[in-house]
């Protein structure tokens, strides 16, 4: 069986390649571009360790700019950084297998967070099956449909799928001056005829946006800036990182992937360290729309926010790692999206490698585990 498991983990991987090559393809494109590379019989040589320490393509190679001439590494330092296909599909899934719908399903969450008593934004409706359903999974009328959006306290509504965790078919519609929601995009309001049209296209959760602390609004206001944090519970809760993810260029949405920018946060004071680094790999001193600058900001509510982590973690501890998606408030921190398989991409890029965090020693050998499900490959 364990043999069985290598076999089909490799094969996995190396079905994946197309895949990653695409997602990586701003990566990619910086390093053709890079006029301050290693000799090609280095960066050869690196490359082909990398891959038989990991047992795969060496993205994390191009992510991380390895291939650069300042960035002279031992080999162990290079080995540190956890490449995509592992983390994603062998390391992390084997941890959370068992829970992992619960925060795959988006109104699964929402019940399970409601249920602990953990803050979070409000949800409106929830479109299933070709019905609509209320937080408590009563079956909702036209009529009160209606009526819930026309009594939304709130400047924005979300509709995002219920399965997923990248910005793919999320929809913000924004409320204009005669109190109705506007898509931005399509100029599409929020009404029973749009409603019945996506009531067959699938599974979606409808949210009230959330009112974002003014001190974020200064450094981007047409998103919710999010903080990502990342924790580790084995009988102790660990945060090891805390990151802040920023809109830009307009957008609504502050996904990194989705043009954002990201900045490390310091976890003992709450303040942001450095430059603000972008999907592209460029960093940024200054907000490039609203010329805020970053290092040294303190994010507001922050003891609150590590207390309300601590606590969370505790409720959920049924996984070993999370990734926290943290909205700050007018009165606190809020929890936005729970993800029981988190990337590590923006997390390596602005705290370093994370293998040594995570206690890996050799990666080849869960190659052989077999605690976990195909389906995770």
């Amino acid at each position: 069986m364990q043999v069985f498991y290598f076999v089909w983990k490799s094969f996995s991987q190396l079905a994946k390649r197309k895949y990653s090559k695409e997602k990586f393809k701003p990566e990619l494109e910086v390093f053709r571009r890079c006029n301050e590379k290693k000799s090609i019989f280095r960066r050869y040589y690196e490359m082909l360790m990398l891959g038989w320490h990991w047992w795969e393509y060496p993205w994390q190679y191009f992510i991380y700019e390895l291939y650069r001439k300042d960035k002279n590494l031992s080999p162990q330092e290079l080995k540190a950084y956890i490449p995509y296909f592992y983390v994603k599909n062998i390391y992390l899934p084997r941890s959370s297998r068992a829970f992992a719908p619960l925060c795959r399903d988006k109104s699964l969450s929402h019940a399970m967070c409601a249920s602990l008593n953990i803050p979070q934004a409000k949800m409106l409706f929830e479109i299933y099956n070709n019905e609509f359903y209320n937080k408590s999974q009563d079956v909702l009328s036209l009529e009160k449909l209606q009526k819930k959006i026309t009594d939304a306290n709130c400047e924005k509504i979300f509709i995002k799928p219920n399965s997923g965790s990248l910005e793919a078919g999320i929809r913000v519609f924004n409320k204009n001056d005669q109190e109705q929601f506007i898509e931005l995009k399509s100029g599409q309001a929020l009404d029973l005829n749009l409603l019945n049209q996506m009531k067959v296209k699938g599974h979606f959760i409808a949210e009230e946006g959330i009112a974002q602390n003014s001190k974020l609004s200064e450094i981007y206001p047409h998103a919710v800036n999010t903080l990502r944090i990342f924790t580790e519970y084995d009988g102790t809760c660990r945060i090891h990182t805390a990151i802040l993810r920023i809109g830009r260029n307009k957008d609504q949405i502050d996904n990194a992937s989705a043009g954002g920018i990201f900045c490390l946060i310091n976890l003992s004071d709450g303040k942001i360290c450095g430059d603000a680094r972008a999907y592209d790999l460029s960093k940024l001193s200054h907000h490039p729309d609203t010329q805020f600058k970053f290092d040294g900001f303190q994010i507001p509510f922050w003891d609150e926010t590590i207390a309300l982590i601590k606590t969370s973690v505790i409720k959920f501890r049924y996984f070993r790692f999370l990734g926290w998606d943290i909205a700050i408030g007018s009165t606190g921190s809020l929890v936005v999206e729970i993800n029981s398989n988190p990337d590590l991409e923006i997390v390596q890029c602005v705290d370093g490698p994370y293998k040594n965090k995570l206690g890996i020693k050799n990666p080849k050998r869960d190659y052989f585990n077999s605690r976990f499900k195909l389906r995770d490959l």
